[in-house]
């Protein structure tokens, strides 16, 4: 189901998609234990470092 941004309970997971991608629950199960099975997420970099960081190294 899609629903738009400001509609979105402020405490649900929320799971961005290419519409160009054919979304299967198969395709997602695979790509979600493909995220599982890696190094952690490092939860303390954010959006507004990781850009200053690919500015700095002319990525952006």
């Amino acid at each position: 189901m899609a629903r738009r941004a400001e509609d979105q309970p402020l405490d649900s997971a929320v799971v961005v998609v290419n519409p160009d991608d054919e979304v299967t629950p198969e395709a997602f199960s695979t790509w979600l234990d493909q995220l599982q099975c890696g190094e952690p997420l490092q939860l303390s970099v954010t959006a507004a470092e990781t850009l200053a960081e690919a500015r700095t190294a002319g990525e952006v």
